[in-house]
């Protein structure tokens, strides 16, 4: 009977410990999912983001559930925020999908079934794909309404749990014997992270990558398997190089972004190296090939016509008009230029029926005949440009015979008054909250006349904008975090609003930076040429946008007798 209870309670034990290192594998998600940016306002599009991919025969949508009271929930399972679109047109070259949203969180939140009043809680992220599969992730929400709610990308925290198993067993009317098992699972990390070895690690599982792997890069790593809360190194070899450090979550899981060396050109290994559950070392590695990023200029030459652009309005040098054209692939981004010279002039998105409008300036000093062509993709990938030639007349003389460049002056001078004025009345008001605002909106318009020039400017190689947006994006996202503080600690509804339109545009800024870069860090690929130019169009528009923000902020004013630089 003593071997019997013995017996019984090892397997108790072995039970109670499966249970706890095994999560239940009912329709479970088969990867995470997360996020980018990590965090923002609701007014933000967000891109989502896998560490694996659906069949390439697939579509996948995005849906959203969940959230806290009234007016906030969502039901299982959940509302689309994006719809269905091809795997293929989101799959990225290291094996994972970045699926970009076409609408705001307040969009989502204020279309559709449900329609929300406020936006707070936690809300599970759910990227499913047509067969089946889904990744899933969380996003933490904060605010009352829709317009005021900020989010932060949930990283699950460790848990402990004990179970215990006792059996008693009697072997005579006087003699009893008790065995008592314990199985402990923890997350306590291990004192100090793995060191990488001289020579890749025996690979325990795949390591899953997102982003394109270009020297100089960023991408993203993810693996699971991990011992939870223990820490995580991530490194590249032939020659080892740590390049990242991370924290399993609740579940073992560990996700981090990276820099590749931009002197590791050619196959190598990425590993993420840890400890498993029971204490010993766990690697996840895959291999890639990392190549320089290439240079891609804009052709000068127009391309062939497919057919006829519409274009409404009276073509004058200075002025604007408004162009329309069709067959172009649904959502997918259009740029419109001036030939002879292939001059960008505005950009686009494709409707859900393929059609794109815009307004676009003619170039002051371009008389004469042009030709104005609208560039993009069909659904078929394949390039289609719309012209129409325009006979553009030159900027008519005032009446008074006075030269038009003195009442741009007169005009000038009479605008810059009213500001002064208006900024010397809110000046009298301000309070500290406000000098606040106020060097952060100038911190804005630095980024706007520096990074995004030099990182959009088509005169500098791919590899050297690459390194400029690395070097400045940690300083862009502590500004946009600064300013989202002050939407958080707003005196007012007034100042709060003011904040967040100071927080959007600068988020929409960083966001075109960023698939400027991805963009010229691609491949050439049919179309690209267009998308080069309707990534520039975007950006100036940004910057545009931001600086009038920042102009509607009053300075911060200094003390009496101070300058303020």
């Amino acid at each position: 009977m003593s071997r019997i209870a013995r017996t019984t309670a090892a397997l108790a034990l072995a039970v109670a410990a499966s249970a706890l290192a095994l999560a239940p594998a009912n329709a479970a998600p088969v990867g995470p999912a997360g996020l980018a940016p990590a965090t923002g306002a609701s007014s933000a599009k967000s891109t989502f983001e896998t560490g694996g991919v659906c069949k390439a025969s697939d579509t996948v949508s995005v849906l959203v559930s969940g959230g806290t009271g009234t007016g906030a929930a969502v039901p299982a399972p959940g509302k689309a925020i994006v719809k269905p679109v091809p795997v293929a047109s989101v799959s990225t070259p290291g094996g994972g999908m970045s699926i970009p949203s076409t609408q705001t969180w307040e969009a989502w939140a204020t279309t559709g079934d449900p329609v929300l009043s406020r936006i707070d809680g936690d809300y599970a992220i759910t990227v499913q794909c047509t067969n089946g599969e889904s990744y899933a992730g969380t996003v933490r929400f904060t605010g009352t309404n829709v317009t005021d709610a900020t989010y932060t990308l949930v990283v699950p925290t460790p848990t402990t749990a004990t179970a215990t198993a006792t059996t008693t067993a009697t072997a005579t009317a006087t003699a009893t014997e008790t065995k008592t098992a314990t199985a402990t699972a923890t997350t306590t990390a291990p004192e100090k992270p793995r060191t990488l070895p001289p020579t890749p690690p025996t690979s325990n599982g795949v390591l899953a990558v997102v982003g394109a792997p270009i020297a100089g890069a960023t991408i993203t790593v993810a693996g699971e398997g991990f011992r939870p809360g223990s820490p995580i190194t991530v490194g590249i070899y032939s020659d080892p190089k740590e390049l990242a450090s991370a924290v399993a979550d609740g579940d073992g899981k560990a996700s981090t972004q990276l820099v590749l060396p931009k002197d590791r050109t050619g196959k190598h290994t990425l590993v993420m190296l840890g400890y498993a559950p029971d204490g010993n070392q766990r690697t996840v590695s895959a291999e890639v090939t990392v190549i320089d990023a290439p240079v891609v200029t804009i052709p000068p030459e127009l391309p062939k016509s497919d057919g006829a652009l519409t274009v409404s309005g009276v073509a004058v040098a200075g002025g604007t008009v408004t162009v329309t054209g069709d067959g172009y692939k649904p959502g997918s981004p259009i740029s419109v230029g001036i030939y002879s010279t292939g001059k960008p002039l505005a950009s686009a998105v494709a409707d859900a029926n393929g059609t794109a409008t815009t307004d676009l300036v003619i170039p002051a000093d371009y008389t004469g005949t042009h030709t104005l062509a609208m560039i993009g993709s069909t659904s078929k990938d394949t390039l289609r440009t719309l012209t129409s030639e325009v006979s553009v007349a030159a900027a008519p003389v005032p009446s008074s015979g006075v030269p038009w460049w003195v009442w741009l002056i007169v005009a000038i001078v009479v605008i810059a008054i009213i500001v002064a004025i208006i900024a010397a009345s809110r000046r009298k008001k301000s309070t500290p909250w406000d000098d606040a605002l106020s060097t952060q909106a100038a911190a804005a318009q630095q980024i706007a006349d520096g990074p995004a020039l030099a990182i959009s400017d088509r005169g500098r190689d791919a590899a050297a904008a690459i390194t400029l947006w690395n070097t400045d994006l940690p300083a862009i996202q502590s500004t946009e975090a600064q300013i989202n503080q002050l939407v958080q600690t707003a005196p007012d509804e007034t100042r709060s609003a003011t904040a967040q339109r100071l927080l959007g545009s600068t988020v929409a800024l960083r966001e075109a930076l960023n698939a400027d870069v991805q963009l010229r860090a691609n491949e050439s690929a049919p179309g690209q040429d267009a998308l080069l130019t309707q990534s520039a169009g975007v950006i100036a528009q940004r910057r545009q946008e931001l600086s009038a923000v920042v102009a509607s902020i009053p300075p911060v004013t200094p003390p009496t007798g101070a300058q303020h630089r």
